[in-house]
């Protein structure tokens, strides 16, 4: 059997996401990860900054992060 040849990956990837499932999808994963308000806003904040986006564009705050937390622990106990 020939080998098989690899196609080369991009070095990029794109990614949409709505800014409420950003937020909200980030706060899920903190939630269960058990990591706390700061640390999550603080990785919540670097991913937009990498992705090339604006932190003046989000509403990101540990407030916001804890209220998206309690909400997604409301829903998910329903």
């Amino acid at each position: 059997m020939p080998p098989v040849k690899k196609l080369p990956k991009d070095e990029s990837v794109t990614v949409t996401l709505s800014r409420k499932d950003l937020l909200k999808n980030s706060a899920e994963l903190a939630t269960r990860c058990h990591v706390s308000h700061r640390i999550s806003t603080a990785m919540t904040a670097n991913f937009i900054k990498m992705g090339g986006g604006s932190l003046h564009d989000f509403t990101i705050s540990k407030s916001t992060s804890a209220r998206h937390r309690k909400s997604q622990i409301t829903d998910s106990a329903n």
